[in-house]
């Protein structure tokens, strides 16, 4: 259930953001989104206070993760979000799974196999499509669109590239 919830905010945060927090600093919505779920995480954590005990590896292990890729990477991401949109900036966490995986074959020595390999082909490509720009064509009928025709009054269906040519 919470990785389905990680997912979702991972989709839908960026639009959010871009949506209802333009104007707001990173650095605040990041404080703000992580104390709502360090309030949500306090009851379960108090609930298994004293039953588990990390190892002190684990814990800056934590630590570092927080100041590493928390307090840097998300004002970053939003910067990120601001610059290129949300839906380009989201790609960087389909790539993230493949990054895992590339450390776990660097660092702890884990095999790397088909899977993993059509795996990375299919987050490389996936990328590469969500990415990718629109064609002229479809830019120059999106651009006519919105112009609207001047002397026609209100903006009407534009016609379509094939209509255009035709005239």
């Amino acid at each position: 259930c919470e990785i389905a919830l990680v997912t979702i905010g991972y989709a839908v945060g960026p639009q959010i953001i871009t949506r209802y927090m333009d104007g707001l600093s990173g650095t605040g919505v990041v404080a703000a989104a992580f104390t709502l779920v360090a309030a949500a995480y306090a009851g379960p954590a108090a609930v298994q206070l004293g039953h588990v005990s990390p190892h002190g590896s684990a814990i800056t292990a934590v630590i570092a993760l927080g100041v590493v890729c928390t307090a840097f990477a998300f004002p970053v991401f939003f910067t990120l979000i601001r610059e290129v949109g949300p839906i380009r900036a989201t790609v960087v966490t389909y790539i993230n799974p493949a990054v895992a995986v590339l450390a776990g074959v660097l660092v702890l020595g884990e095999p790397f196999g088909a899977s993993a390999a059509a795996g990375f082909a299919l987050v490389i490509a996936g990328s590469f499509f969500s990415t990718r720009r629109r064609t002229p064509g479809v830019e120059a009928d999106v651009a006519l669109a919105a112009e609207g025709d001047a002397a026609a009054g209100p903006p009407t269906v534009a016609p379509t590239r094939v209509e255009r040519v035709a005239r």
